[in-house]
């Protein structure tokens, strides 16, 4: 069950972006994660995960993460959070980062 306590503050860079870190974002009570793939060197980690009817996957590395929407579109990034109201008013987001830069703000649940 998310709580308080899994709520990411700040920016975490990558060297310091844990999978834990991954698995606490994604532990968001609108977040629902389909697939936990664990390759057994550890090199990369997958969270396949879905948020208001729309799928997403994330392959998570040492140095470099992915994000896929629809296995069409692969981004990457470097930096997650969990934030809220920037930029679209919503309750919360997922603010993904490449080298300081805002790359994909994902809503992740709105006010209703």
């Amino acid at each position: 069950m998310w709580n308080s306590g899994g709520l990411i503050k700040g920016m975490i860079k990558m060297s310091n972006f844990t999978i834990e870190d991954l698995d606490r974002i994604l532990d968001y009570p609108t977040i629902e994660v389909a697939t936990v793939i664990e390759e057994p060197a550890k090199f990369i980690r997958v969270r396949e995960f879905e948020v208001d009817g729309n799928k997403f996957s994330i392959e998570w590395w040492a140095n470099l993460s992915y994000l896929k929407i629809d296995d069409t579109l692969i981004i990457p990034f470097d930096t997650a959070e969990l934030t809220n109201t920037w930029p679209n008013r919503s309750k919360m987001n997922i603010q993904f980062q490449y080298k300081g830069h805002t790359c994909v703000v994902l809503k992740v649940d709105s006010y209703d």
